[in-house]
This record gives C-alpha cells, sequence and structure tokens, in this order.
C-alpha cells in the first residue's frame, strides 16, 4: 500500500522538474523498502537456523534491525527554503504465493491505437479559442508533460454536459523506461504518479464543471493505490475511474488500472477537495 497525503499542491500548478523529482522519490523509497525486506528475510533466516532446543518461544525472539529512511518532497520557496508538499506512507512486502482471485472485469473500451492523444486535443482547444485564452493559460495547456493520455470519453475540459462520474482513459509514458527486470521500482513509481491524473476529474462530471474553464478550484488530498501485479509504465494501461459521491466541498474517487490483456495491475482511492470558483 502507498497513501499520499499531499499538502499545498495542485498538480496541474506543478513544473515537470517537480513531477520529475516526485517519481524518482517514489523510486527511491521502494528501492530502501527493498533493502530492509533482504535484511529482515537475511536475519529471519539466521534466527531459523538456531538450534531446536531452545523451543518455540525462544524462536524468532531477537528483534529485528529495522531501517528507516527520510525522504522529503520538496519545493523552494522564494526565501531559498525547500517547503514540503507531501507526506507519504508505505509498506512493502516480499512475493510470495497465496490465495489468488479475481473478480472484476475490463471495461470493453476503444483501444489506445484508435485514440487522440490528450496532447492533440489540447493543441485543438488552444488554436479554437485564439485570443479568449491567455498567454499563461496557453503555456499551461500546452506543458509538456511525462505522460502520454487518451482519452476514451468525451474529454469533461472541452464539454460542459452533466454525465455520469464515470471515465476511462488509457496512457504510458511517452518514452522507453529500462527494463521492469531492470528497475522494477521506477514502473511502479511511474504508476503511482499517473494515478493521480484525471481521477479528481471524474467527481466533477456529474456537475458540467471543468478546472481548465476556470470553474473550479481544487486539489488531490489524500491519494493511496494498491499495486496487484508487476505492470510496465511505457505500455499501455487502462485507467478506469468511478466517483460514488461529492459533497462539503470534497468529491471521493477510486480507480481501476489494467493491463492489455486485462488484468487488474492496482487500486486507487483519492479525496479532494472541489469548490465552484466565484463568479463562475
Amino acid at each position: 500500500m502507498l497513501s499520499i497525503r499531499k499538502r499545498n499542491l495542485n498538480h496541474y500548478l506543478v513544473p515537470l522538474r517537480v513531477q520529475s523529482r516526485l517519481v524518482l522519490l517514489l523510486a527511491q523509497i521502494q528501492e530502501a523498502a527493498r533493502r530492509v525486506l533482504r535484511q529482515a528475510r537475511n536475519q529471519l533466516a539466521a534466527e531459523q537456523q538456531r538450534p531446536k532446543s531452545q523451543g518455540w518461544q525462544d524462536w524468532g525472539s531477537a528483534p529485528l534491525s529495522v531501517e528507516y529512511t527520510d525522504a522529503v518532497a520538496s519545493q523552494t520557496d522564494e526565501d531559498g527554503k525547500p517547503r514540503p508538499i507531501l507526506n507519504l506512507t508505505a509498506s512493502f512486502q516480499r512475493p510470495e504465493d497465496g490465495l489468488a482471485h479475481d473478480d472484476v472485469t475490463m471495461p470493453d473500451v476503444t483501444p489506445p491505437e484508435d485514440l487522440r492523444s490528450d496532447m492533440e486535443m489540447r493543441h485543438k482547444l488552444v488554436e479554437s479559442a485564439g485570443d479568449k485564452m491567455s498567454e499563461a493559460q496557453r503555456n499551461l495547456v500546452l506543458r509538456p508533460r511525462p505522460i502520454d493520455m487518451r482519452t476514451v470519453d468525451r474529454l469533461h475540459w472541452m464539454n460542459s454536459e452533466p454525465r455520469e462520474p464515470r471515465a476511462h482513459s488509457w496512457f504510458r509514458t511517452v518514452a522507453p523506461l529500462p527494463s521492469i527486470e531492470e528497475n522494477p521500482a521506477l514502473h511502479r513509481a511511474v504508476i503511482a504518479y499517473a494515478s493521480d491524473y484525471t481521477l479528481l476529474g471524474t467527481s466533477a462530471l456529474p456537475h458540467g464543471l471543468s478546472w481548465m474553464r476556470g470553474e473550479l478550484v481544487g486539489a488531490s488530498l489524500d491519494h493511496a493505490i494498491w499495486f496487484h501485479r508487476p505492470a510496465r509504465a511505457d505500455e499501455w494501461l487502462l485507467y478506469a475511474t468511478d466517483a460514488p459521491w461529492s459533497g462539503g466541498g470534497r468529491g471521493f474517487n477510486r480507480g481501476r488500472i489494467f493491463n492489455r490483456q486485462g488484468e487488474l495491475v492496482a487500486s486507487v482511492a483519492q479525496e479532494g477537495m472541489m469548490r465552484r470558483r466565484k463568479g463562475a
């Protein structure tokens, strides 16, 4: 389980270099956890070799040496001091065989090869807006993104018609990554990062409002992701999201991430702040 609590951070406004640091931070945390697990496994193996005459009560009674690693994701304020932007809690488990089942069906949607990228749609939006969009707005809409998103449904920021709080998007990195055997932590980190895309917007769909049109103020608050099986972040993954509830300036969102074989890769849950902008 990997849970993230953000503080004063709206990912739509974070520079690409900060986004990249977040991905690297997640990968570093996972690598630190792998070292802890290896250390615990080696010590447990040593405990199992103790003489049986000491009895079950003594088996494994020696405390395991646990390594704690502090990692802080921060931005630099105008005064030059780092400002924390999130608190992260992560727990890890070494791979093992166990009871297994899959009781979820991947939605039957248009494949990514038959869809236009969201970036292409963003360029179309800027062209159609013309002088109605400021230079700052154009830069925000067209800023480079490390994730290639392809939305199956109508893009909510291009449509004001209310609809059911469900959405589907394909995503992958814009460039190849090292093999999953070489760096599995990096692939998990990128998937964790990409899981924040489109999720909060799902709870805005029934209201026909959009951040892109300046109608909403919002930010993700609590974000959790559970990984179920390995997956490459540079190959197409389907992100199916829904929002069963919104109210009181909050929206609750859920997500399921599938690979092309229809297997559930990860599950996501998020609560976000969502308020209508005054005058909108």
